[in-house]
């Protein structure tokens, strides 16, 4: 599925969905268009801005028709699939390691430093969301037990995450990202995360009994079938009372997905996009015996016509 090029009317009709309302002035509108070149960057933009952050939702109408996607494969076609995204990351990893994370223009290599402080804080900003969803169940972390990141890239969530819990997991499939990490927190002093690098889908089975699971804007770039084995193993490995903290797509107009057609297809090249049905999310939580404490519809994805949702689920609790 393509993802356009931004205009003018697409930046003024993304303020109407994320926030009700049209862009303050044309000079607004010309310095999204100068940071910005597709409406998936856009959208992460908006989607981290404090005014979206404080109410406002992006909406889709609910007569959508249903797509096809394949789930269901086979070993060798899902190991297949693993090593052809971890490639394009590693790749990413080495290129464009920051900007690959947050695909803003201000990340790009030769532009990082002047705009760190944003790229670090938009980690704090994760974690208060997160914080959030606890809150409104009655959770409060307390820096005890273990949490499991994946898709922990730079280390951007990772160094927030890691007073709020005793040990944190942080897991990626990317070792350019994973080394980036390593010496950011090194830097700051932080000594209670484990870096793990997932070299093969075999490794998801190694993942060890966890009090938290953690994954914002990773999942969505994996194909539906590993989206849902790797939710399927992190519901798995929770401990009772543990929760599981997820983003991902759910649904995007226009979308299919052929698992033969896709491996088919070749060499995969760039930032891939993908969904998992919420009703898959349902069955495994069913299966693991897990309840559904909130989901919200978010705006990660920020392109017309897909809807990601946010998801807060722990194991061994009916919601009151």
């Amino acid at each position: 599925m393509t993802n356009p090029r931004l205009n003018k009317e697409i930046v003024a009709l993304a303020y109407r969905l994320y926030f009700g309302r049209d862009p303050e002035s044309p000079e607004v509108v010309d310095e999204k268009l100068r940071v910005c070149q597709t409406t998936e960057q856009l959208g992460r933009l908006l989607a981290s801005s404090q005014e979206f952050r404080e109410g406002n939702v992006c909406w889709a109408p609910t007569d959508w028709p249903p797509i096809q996607i394949d789930v269901e494969i086979g070993e060798t076609m899902l190991a297949q699939m693993f090593l052809q995204t971890a490639k394009v990351w590693t790749e990413l990893g080495r290129d464009e390691p920051y900007w690959s994370v947050l695909s803003a223009e201000n990340y790009r290599r030769g532009r990082f430093e002047e705009h760190s402080e944003g790229f670090w804080d938009s980690g704090r900003r994760d974690l208060a969301v997160f914080e959030a969803f606890l809150a409104r169940n009655g959770i409060a972390l307390s820096g005890e037990g273990v949490c499991l990141e994946l898709g922990s890239g730079v280390g951007r969530v990772t160094r927030w995450l890691s007073p709020k819990f005793k040990t944190v997991l942080a897991y990626d499939i990317s070792s350019a990202h994973l080394a980036l990490a390593e010496q950011h927190l090194q830097a700051g002093g932080i000594a209670n995360v484990v870096l793990h690098h997932l070299r093969d889908e075999r490794e998801f089975d190694r993942f060890p009994e966890i009090d938290a699971f953690f994954s914002v804007i990773v999942l969505q770039h994996n194909p539906p079938p590993v989206i849902k084995r790797l939710i399927g193993v992190a519901l798995g490995r929770l401990r009772s009372g543990g929760i599981a903290y997820f983003q991902v797509p759910t649904y995007a107009r226009g979308y299919s997905f052929d698992a033969d057609a896709y491996l088919r297809s070749g060499r995969r090249k760039g930032i891939e996009m993908h969904v998992l049905p919420q009703g898959h999310i349902f069955d495994l939580m069913s299966r693991f015996g897990c309840s559904l404490l909130e989901v919200r519809e978010d705006g990660w994805v920020g392109m017309p016509g897909w809807i990601s949702n946010t998801f807060l689920i722990q194991k061994g609790r009916q919601p009151a």
